[in-house]
């Protein structure tokens, strides 16, 4: 068969999932104590937060320092970060206890943030450093500023202020870490070679079964592709590190539609799940609501690249739970059809819906903003996509096996037929080996096959099969 090496094999990708989980295991454990706690600081550095928000996005760097009234809060998780328009002003004092100078980092978890002003005072009230972050159209991220973060210097018992404004049409949620320079030079290690892992996988897996469906011409394998494609796109995007392999405006753009990806996803989701389980060749209520739904993702996925991006995350919660009950109920229903590869495609969705739960969490504020959690989508999608190209192997060697079969077997006493007859003469033949052909015929088989239960049928073949293997031992 034309490009034959390309066929799926489910040992090649049950190795390469099994080898990729280990890693992520041994990784977790070398690291886990790496990432420090909200609130946390380097040792003998002072730091007291404070927050300032400003509803109506109209008050400047003079007044916020003259005249805003700051909250003081012992951990910046304590800000009511909430969906809206809405600018977010966080007051840092931070104070060197040693008599040497410290070089720190102050590191942001802020792809997505729309626009971060973040000014530099010393204990003069003199401004030392004005930096600007931020997805904007105005200025997007740059591969400098991967990951997010910016750099100070403190003489021997020095006081600085730093003064941070936050603004996003999305949900402008900050994690803020102070560190020191050689701890963020860990933290920039790691998550690069996270974000490596991810973009290799991804593209390799994407590539792949790209080429199996040029090789096969399944729908299956191309919506699959496409699909592994636009989760390497949203999470780019989410996780800002697109910007490596994306040109900066194309980078912005995901950046500002990260919804309207997200809906992109749970179409093709649906998609591929719809051509996997065959939903596609029946004619049922099953398959409209499936027609339906798609009609409605694709209708909401253009509807969110034009309203602001609170209303469409409103939309994307409202419709997360009714996307993963439509592909249970369509699991459910096709399971005795497919059963030989449901369990597959079900056991693959698992790491998805369970890492599907951090983001809306994340985004209403009901779990704690760590790298953990934030990664969890991530590690999610990187085991689903793996486990799924094994259901789709496992698919395609049951396919394999059934096609088989049919050739070789006739379809009402499920006996070798003359394929097989064939083959096993000519083999002989070759061979040189003795042999003796019997050939009889049964008048109405077909109809008697017809007018019976599939129990009596299959008895009936059966014995008369083992009959005549018998008689023609006994006749040689």
């Amino acid at each position: 068969m034309r490009f034959h090496l390309l066929a799926p094999s489910k040992k090649v990708w049950f190795s390469a999932t099994l080898l990729i989980l280990v890693l992520m295991a041994f990784t977790g454990t070398r690291f886990a104590g790496l990432f420090p706690s909200f609130g946390h600081h380097p040792d003998y550095v002072e730091v007291d937060y404070g927050y300032f928000i400003d509803s109506s996005n109209s008050h400047i760097l003079k007044y916020v320092r003259e005249s805003a009234i700051f909250r003081h809060i012992d951990n910046p998780n304590d800000i009511p970060w909430e969906l809206g328009k809405k600018s977010y002003w966080v007051k840092l004092d931070v104070t060197n206890l040693e008599s040497q100078h410290r070089h720190l980092s102050l590191y942001f978890d802020t792809p997505m943030i729309d626009r971060l002003n973040i000014y530099h005072f010393n204990g003069n009230g003199v401004e030392v450093n004005h930096w600007v972050l931020g997805d904007s159209v105005e200025r997007g991220y740059k591969i400098g500023d991967m990951p997010p973060a910016v750099s100070f210097m403190l003489d021997g018992f020095e006081n600085a202020t730093v003064y941070m404004q936050v603004f996003s049409a999305g949900y402008p949620a900050m994690p803020i870490w102070l560190m020191d320079r050689h701890e963020y030079h860990s933290l920039t290690q790691l998550l690069h070679a996270v974000w490596g892992g991810f973009v290799a996988v991804m593209l390799l897996v994407a590539t792949y079964t790209f080429a199996v469906y040029v090789s096969l011409k399944e729908r299956v394998y191309l919506v699959y592709g496409c699909y592994v494609l636009t989760s390497f796109i949203l999470l780019g995007a989410v996780h800002g590190f697109g910007i490596y392999i994306f040109p900066e405006p194309v980078q912005i753009f995901f950046s500002n539609n990260t919804i309207s990806l997200t809906f992109g996803l749970f179409l093709l989701a649906l998609l591929y799940a719809h051509l996997y389980l065959r939903v596609h060749q029946m004619n049922t209520m099953l398959r409209q609501v499936v027609i339906y739904s798609l009609m409605v993702l694709s209708g909401l996925m253009m509807i969110t690249l034009v309203v602001p991006e609170h209303v469409g995350a409103i939309f994307l919660l409202t419709t997360q739970p009714l996307f993963y009950s439509l592909i249970a109920v369509l699991v459910w229903k096709r399971w005795k059809v497919a059963q030989k590869w449901s369990w597959m495609f079900s056991f693959s969705w698992l790491p998805l819906v369970i890492a599907g739960i951090f983001p809306p969490l994340l985004l209403t504020g009901h779990l704690e903003y760590t790298l953990l959690s934030r990664y969890a989508f991530l590690i999610g999608t990187v085991t689903s996509v793996l486990l799924m190209a094994l259901a789709l192997a496992e698919r395609f060697r049951q396919q394999r096996e059934t096609i088989v079969y049919e050739l070789t077997h006739d379809n009402l006493s499920s006996t070798p037929n003359a394929n097989v007859l064939s083959v096993v003469m000519d083999s002989l033949i070759r061979s040189n080996k003795p042999f003796s052909f019997c050939c009889f015929q049964i008048d109405r088989f077909r109809a008697w096959h017809l007018t019976c239960h599939w129990k009596k049928n299959s008895t009936l073949s059966d014995r008369s099969a083992s009959a005549w293997t018998a008689l023609s031992t006994v006749t040689v």
